[in-house]
């Protein structure tokens, strides 16, 4: 910015209209102004531009030859060489600054601007003369620059004060713009890529000391303006209060193009979780699911945490009706709802999907199926004695190794050695299985990770790298037998006897195999893209293969790969004495140890997975299921029953329900002679164009719509245990939604310009408007 521009604004310079004849009593003003005049008869009063540049031209003093003396000393002539600006009084015997005179706000002018100065003793000298210090006066200077400037603009030197001051606002608009825009930059950065903004404050340099603060002076280095921002007084702009809005102005950003979005999609689900973060505060995370329409991709997006103050019901229904409400999306389109099983949420009676469809009677509310899975899995566990302290023993093996360095160092040193064991294992699989591939896959590792309480794909993967090094972990546990002392030693000798058990063994080998089948679904139902129809198609699937594996054959290969396993810890695979009364542990009459193991361990394991599969993947689907079988892979089960049934669940979000029947026909008749036809919802949807088949997509967007789980939700606080640290644990809800919504959406390009506009409608800011139109 030009510095006359910026000092115009600055100093607030009188507005300066054009000049233009003079009448009436202001010509009275501009008679007393002629050749010469008194300054005493012109103070107090107020000027036209006329005669504010006749006073400024015009000397006081020109008709006068001699000036009365006081106490010795006179008024000298001379003095208005050196300051032209003095005007000499007549009436008063007395010096007046023309400047002051004409700019002076006439309080604060001092002798020179309406008093008059009279100490013609002190009036030159270069320690006490008066003149050269009001001359030098801040007063005096700002009446000098308005005065320049009026007579600038009377010759046409410079552009008038209202153009000078249009110019100098419209310049100051884009350095306002360009100084938020890098702070905003800094922040978006920042956010993204989960950097924490804020610091401790460095009571040295008097500022917080803080990765935003930190990066702003780094883009001051290369950006002249910003840098001179930063070190002029008055507000900068930096502070945690503006840091929030411009933070809340991103999260509005961001979700707004969601909702957007979403409301060009047909209709959309709601999923929903909680959890405590590490400030113990319960965190509501809140996605939706929908087809984009332009696309026909299934989009799930997270909007936000919401801290609740109560977990009941209640509250819970209440703040997802609230914030569905704020965020601008239409209750009366909601069509699903994901939760987990907890009575909290999937209440029939007063439950929070309950409580949402009693306002929205269409929103359906599906129980998470990855937690089914999972549910599949532990029950599974809890139930054969063998899987189930196979499981805790795991985790107590693993979390004793990686606890302590040394520990883990013992068994880094041990994972380096040379081993055949898997080249054993692998001879006895001759099919390419799950098991086998994920023991391939777990090979490549050099290390045992603990398990997780939760997770039962990463439980899966423990088992598989436990039984890749097997021989190399009893290794590791015998030398830290050796080398320990105390409670580390009777620890890591109870690990050991652990290892050397059959039953353990076996329990291990079962597991892995079973569990490995598992992992494939899991996955699949982890991802955006899945809905209902793949996710009961797969679990059918997977019911079917693991009924076909519960044979002989299938678990010698396991018995020989437990013997593998046991001949490197040079034991002998036999079961535990029998007795005739046992309580504990099972105890069938068998003759042998294979086939004591693959009733009580294989057998039973299997049975209990597959009746946990078929009661949680139910084959009698629902009546809003029956739209699958408009897939033309399934055209063989829509008869005119299942048709009518279709017809009946979707009735009432059918946009052309009178053509129900040609539509259906011609549906049909598309894909009769082709070879290749879609299998799954979102490819047919490609082929159900709206204008053709208005009824048949309406029904595949809502069965796309339908959420499948809750790994959206899931995600999430995987995001916010990234955000919420212990140093960070006084963040607070506003802040954390924000910086959360940044970081989960740092794939989406966020426009500076669009958060700046809305900063700049928050209000009147010290900074200055500015202006978007």
């Amino acid at each position: 910015m030009e510095k006359e521009s910026e000092v115009n604004v600055d100093h607030c310079i009188d507005s300066v209209l054009p000049l233009e004849p003079q009448t009436g009593e202001v010509m009275e003003k501009v008679t007393k102004i002629g050749p010469s005049f008194d300054p005493f008869v012109i103070k107090k009063q107020s000027f036209s531009e006329n005669e504010k540049l006749k006073i400024l031209s015009t000397p006081s003093s020109s008709d006068v030859k001699t000036f009365p003396t006081t106490k010795g000393r006179k008024y000298s002539k001379d003095w208005e060489k050196t300051y032209p600006w003095l005007r000499y009084s007549v009436e008063e015997d007395a010096a007046y600054c023309a400047y002051c005179l004409v700019f002076g706000d006439g309080h604060d002018d001092g002798m020179f601007g309406m008093i008059g100065f009279r100490d013609w003793k002190n009036a030159s000298g270069d320690k006490r003369g008066s003149l050269r210090i009001h001359e030098n006066s801040k007063l005096h200077s700002a009446a000098k620059e308005k005065a320049d400037n009026l007579i600038m603009v009377s010759n046409e030197s410079k552009p008038d004060i209202c153009s000078s001051l249009s110019k100098a606002y419209e310049n100051k608009i884009v350095r306002n713009r360009q100084i938020l825009l890098a702070i905003i930059d800094v922040i978006v950065s920042l956010g993204q890529r989960n950097i924490a903004l804020r610091g401790n404050w460095d009571k040295e340099l008097k500022k917080e000391d803080g990765n935003f603060q930190y990066f702003v002076d780094w883009v001051a280095k290369f950006d002249e303006i910003l840098r001179n921002h930063l070190q002029s007084q008055g507000p900068h702009y930096l502070s945690p209060k503006v840091q929030n809005e411009l933070i809340y102005c991103c999260e509005t950003e961001i979700r707004e193009r969601i909702v957007n979005d979403c409301k060009q999609a047909e209709f959309y689900s709601i999923c929903a979780d909680e959890t405590t973060d590490v400030s113990v505060k319960e965190q509501l995370s809140l996605c939706i699911r929908y087809v984009d329409g332009i696309k026909s991709e299934v989009r799930e997006e997270f909007m936000g945490f919401v801290e609740l103050t109560k977990t009941d019901a209640e509250n819970i229904a209440g703040n997802i009706l609230t914030y569905l409400d704020k965020w601008g999306l239409e209750i009366e389109k909601l069509r699903g709802q994901g939760y987990d099983g907890a009575s909290v949420m999937s209440g029939h009676v007063n439950g929070v999907q309950t409580r949402i469809r009693r306002t929205s009677p269409r929103a359906y509310y599906v129980h998470c199926r990855s937690h089914n899975l999972n549910l599949v899995v532990t029950q599974s566990c809890k139930v054969v004695h063998p899987i189930r302290n196979i499981m805790d023993n795991v985790v107590q093996l693993t979390w004793f190794i990686c606890a302590s360095a040394n520990r883990k160092n013992i068994l880094k040193e041990e994972m380096f050695t040379e081993s055949d064991l898997m080249v054993k294992i692998m001879e006895i699989n001759e099919e390419d299985d799950s098991s086998g591939k994920l023991l391939q896959e777990a090979m490549r590792k050099k290390s045992i990770q603990p398990l997780s309480e939760t997770r039962w794909t990463a439980r899966v993967d423990a088992l598989s790298a436990i039984i890749t090094n097997y021989e190399k972990l009893h290794n590791a546990v015998n030398k830290i037998e050796e080398k320990s002392s105390g409670d580390s030693k009777s620890k890591a000798g109870g690990h050991r006897r652990l290892m050397e058990d059959p039953e353990f063994i076996m329990a291990l080998v079962v597991a892995q195999y079973v569990l490995a089948f598992l992992k494939p679904l899991t996955l699949s139902l982890q991802k955006v893209d899945c809905d209902m129809v793949v996710a009961f198609d797969e679990a059918r699937n997977l019911l079917r293969t693991l009924k076909s594996i519960r044979s002989e054959e299938a678990f010698t290969k396991l018995f020989e790969r437990a013997r593998v396993l046991a001949d490197v810890v040079e034991i002998i695979l036999q079961p535990r004495r029998r007795v005739g009364r046992q309580l504990h542990r099972d105890n069938p009459n068998v003759d042998s140890a294979e086939q004591l193991w693959r009733v009580s361990i294989f057998y039973a394991f299997l049975d209990h997975v597959c009746t946990e599969l078929e009661r949680r993947f139910p084959q009698e689907q629902r009546q809003l299921m029956m739209g699958q079988y408009l897939l033309p892979g399934k055209f063989d089960y829509l008869t005119d029953e299942c048709i009518d049934e279709i017809k009946e669940a979707y009735n009432p979000d059918l946009p052309d329900i009178e053509n129900w029947q040609q539509e259906i026909l011609r549906w049909k008749t598309k894909f009769a002679e082709k070879e290749s036809v879609p299998n799954s919802l979102q490819q047919a949807l490609v082929y159900a164009h709206q204008d053709f088949y208005p009824n048949i997509r309406r029904v595949l967007v809502l069965m796309l719509t339908l959420p499948v789980t809750s790994v959206c939700c899931e995600r999430s606080f995987s995001a916010l245990r990234r955000l919420k640290t212990w140093e960070r644990a006084c963040m607070s809800g506003e802040r954390l939604c924000g910086l959360a919504m940044l970081h989960v959406h740092r794939d989406k390009d966020v426009s500076r310009q669009n958060i700046l506009k809305r900063f700049d409608e928050t209000g009147h800011r010290k900074i200055g408007k500015l202006q978007f139109e």
